[in-house]
């Protein structure tokens, strides 16, 4: 395992995270490189385990730096003693979502049950798409529900999956052009977008942003608004197609 610098004094400490609630990004690197020894120490928990320490080493970084981006200066604690608790459930936490020797955890992500069932490490498949191990942590354990199109592509293609298979309702709905999908839904209803709107309970103008592809649809909003109503119209079209 790599060797880290010393950690910072508490002086220091405190130092670098005042200026890091100040927005210096240089403050918060050296936050995340002088702790990197806490993430070691923890990670050394799960030496001997089926788990990659590189990808353990990526978990723990992330929940370090979700330590330093919330940790709270006036609670009168030392920032490692936060941190090893944020990196430990860091480490933790997709592990209780899959274990590399037993299928897909039920709870993940509709894409994350695919890509774990590959049983691939994280490293590599992160390289082989061209994305950071982070966001492929995050697509697995499914800790984002929004997945941009040239991602989806990529793994699409590199794991030899059709995009239908690999995406949730709502992804595909994103995948497909959510302009386009609800122009065709509102068209064949016979609608205007002002009177299509209201229907829902939209703002006019809100839904104008969402055709028109200048705002990207939220996927609780799509939930709530535009599911049923997209399913239906899809089924309608289908039967008529028999």
């Amino acid at each position: 395992m790599k060797t880290f610098p010393k950690p910072l004094s508490a002086g220091e400490e405190r130092e670098y995270l005042k200026r890091c609630s100040e927005g210096d990004q240089e403050a918060r690197d050296v936050l995340v490189l002088r702790n990197m020894r806490l993430v070691a120490h923890v990670v050394k928990k799960y030496q001997g385990t089926d788990y990659d320490m590189e990808d353990l080493i990526s978990l723990g970084t992330i929940g370090l730096i979700k330590a330093i981006n919330t940790f709270k200066t006036d609670k009168g604690s030392r920032l490692a003693t936060y941190a090893a608790k944020c990196v430990e459930n860091a480490i933790l936490s997709p592990m209780r979502f899959y274990s590399r020797e037993k299928s897909p955890s039920k709870d993940c992500s509709h894409i994350g049950r695919y890509l774990q069932s590959f049983q691939m490490k994280i490293i590599s498949c992160a390289e082989q798409i061209g994305i950071s191990r982070g966001h492929y942590i995050d697509y697995e354990v499914g800790y984002v529900d929004y997945y941009p199109k040239e991602v989806v592509d990529r793994l699409a293609d590199f794991y030899h999956i059709p995009v239908e298979d690999l995406l949730d309702e709502y992804n595909l709905f994103l995948y497909k052009g959510q302009g386009k999908m609800l122009k065709e839904c509102r068209e064949k209803m016979g609608l205007k977008k002002k009177p299509f709107a209201r229907m829902l309970h939209v703002d006019p103008n809100t839904y104008r942003n969402w055709e028109s592809d200048k705002k990207r649809m939220f996927k609780l909003t799509w939930e709530k608004y535009f599911r049923e109503v997209l399913l239906a119209n899809q089924n309608a079209s289908n039967q008529n197609n028999i």
